[in-house]
C-alpha cells in the first residue's frame, strides 16, 4: 500500500493542470446548473457547488481527479438520499446540499485517489486526449 505523500499532489500538478481542473470543473456543474433551469424552470443546484468544484478541480487537477470526485459525491449523495427517503419519509422534492458530498469526494480522492483512480477509471478515459 502506497502511503500518501503531499509531494504526489503538488509534484504532479502543473499549472495547465489546475486551470483544466478549476474550467472543467466549475463548468460542468455550471452546465448542468443551467439545463436544470432551462427544464424545470427553477434552480436545482446553488452557485456554492460549483465554486466549489472549480476549487476541487483547481487544487487536485484535472485528471483522475474530476471525474472520480463527481462519480463518488454523487454515489454519496444519492445513498444518503434514498436513506433520506426511506427512514424519513421525504420525497423527490426535498433539498439536500450537494457541497458535503463534494468535499467528501475530494477528501476520498486526496487520502486514497491515487490508489482507487487508475483501477476506477475505464481505460478510454485514462488514454483520452483531453486527459493525458
Amino acid at each position: 500500500m502506497k502511503r500518501f505523500r503531499m509531494e504526489d499532489i503538488a509534484g504532479a500538478l502543473t499549472r495547465r493542470s489546475a486551470i483544466l481542473g478549476a474550467v472543467l470543473g466549475g463548468g460542468s456543474l455550471l452546465l448542468l446548473r443551467g439545463i436544470y433551469y432551462l427544464i424545470r424552470r427553477q434552480e436545482g443546484m446553488g452557485m456554492g457547488d460549483v465554486k466549489m468544484l472549480a476549487m476541487l478541480g483547481a487544487f487536485l487537477g484535472h485528471h483522475p481527479a474530476l471525474l472520480f470526485i463527481i462519480f463518488v459525491s454523487s454515489f454519496l449523495g444519492s445513498v444518503a438520499g434514498i436513506i433520506m427517503m426511506v427512514l424519513y419519509g421525504r420525497d423527490l422534492k426535498y433539498p439536500l446540499p450537494f457541497g458535503p458530498f463534494l468535499a467528501l469526494g475530494g477528501l476520498v480522492y486526496l487520502l486514497w485517489g491515487y490508489e482507487i483512480a487508475p483501477d476506477f477509471l475505464p481505460t478510454s478515459f485514462q488514454t483520452s486526449l483531453l486527459f493525458p
